[in-house]
């Protein structure tokens, strides 16, 4: 039994695929076994991934199923006491299954262990920006929203018996459903990130944002967020401010593509909408920050320093404010 199984799901990569597999055979830990689903490919994937020839590589054609569903199928066919991943146009830089492998090791309570990225375009250039790794330990605030930790996929490493326990990827997810399965983990487990690019995450124009269908982006947004309310409920009534936090991180993506002026208008009221007393305090934005303004405020204002110091003033505020209500309304009787 291999100690490390890749799960690698791939749907018309022929392009990106072949370097994508590599830069896993070609890792230092030789101990593994690289699971690559076929989700229907029209183009010469299949064909590419058998001039590869390696006995830890086993390739499963499949119908098209969608990328949950497919990584859902690896998982059943892998063997591994870790599980890692890849997406098939991305790259895995030397030296990552090793570190991860002896940091698991190392620390028996620690469920799942992350690492930053870095940003290539289609021909392997670096490209501005990366994925930090700096939050460990019970960080199921800082992931399960999005911000301020985003964590790549093909960064992970996780216990196989921890996907077991939590459940695997959502098959009604065709979005967020790597953030998905982060939430549950860290909701029961800790996790621990290193600040070492191990990942090369790349951006093409089939990839891209404007590529995406927003409408698709929203239900799923919309998918997602049902989900936190009624699985997390236990974690409290900062989860509303989270639930905030990320209409803010999506309204503040879909400002940058001025066609999807409504849907990022839409996410802007949301995200007022989820705070305490919040649906109040939304007329008063809009009216500070009209129309002509409200694409700028999007675009700084959410990803400034002083908002989430703005959102916890708000919690503090509202707490007050409920203590006083409370206080009113026993002196009434």
């Amino acid at each position: 039994m291999p100690a490390v199984s890749v799960i690698v799901p791939t749907y018309n990569r022929a392009n990106f695929i072949f370097e994508a597999v590599q830069s896993i055979l070609d890792q230092s830990f030789r101990d593994i076994e690289v699971l690559v689903v076929d989700d229907g490919s029209t183009d010469e994937t299949l064909a590419v991934l058998s001039t590869i020839k390696d006995k830890r590589l086993r390739v499963y054609p499949s119908t098209n199923r969608g990328r949950s569903s497919t990584r859902n199928m690896a998982l059943a066919f892998a063997t591994g006491e870790f599980v890692a991943f890849n997406d098939s146009d991305d790259l895995y830089l030397p030296g990552k299954l090793e570190m991860q492998v002896k940091y698991l090791r190392e620390n028996p309570k620690v469920a799942m262990v992350y690492t930053a990225a870095i940003h290539i375009d289609d021909a392997g250039n670096r490209l501005p920006g990366r994925y930090d790794a700096n939050a460990s330990g019970d960080i199921y605030y800082k992931v399960a929203f999005f911000r301020p930790i985003t964590i790549a996929l093909p960064t992970v490493m996780v216990r196989a018996q921890i996907v077991q326990d939590v459940g695997a990827f959502d098959d009604a997810q065709t979005r967020f459903e790597d953030t998905d399965l982060w939430r549950r983990i860290s909701r029961e487990y800790l996790v621990h990130g290193i600040d070492i690019e191990t990942c090369a995450i790349r951006t093409h124009v089939g990839n891209s944002l404007r590529s995406l269908d927003p409408s698709e982006i929203m239900v799923q947004l919309d998918y997602y967020i049902a989900k936190i309310k009624v699985q997390d409920k236990p974690r409290g009534r900062l989860v509303s401010f989270g639930l905030s936090r990320l209409y803010g991180h999506y309204a503040q993506a879909f400002a940058t593509v001025p066609e999807w002026r409504s849907d990022w208008e839409l996410l802007f009221k949301s995200q007022w909408y989820e705070l305490p007393l919040g649906r109040y305090c939304y007329p008063v934005a809009r009216y500070i920050y009209p129309h002509r303004t409200l694409h700028s405020f999007v675009k700084t204002e959410i990803r400034s320093k002083t908002y989430a110091a703005k959102m916890h003033f708000l919690n503090f505020a509202y707490q007050h404010y409920v203590r006083a209500r409370n206080l009113v309304r026993s002196l009434k009787r």
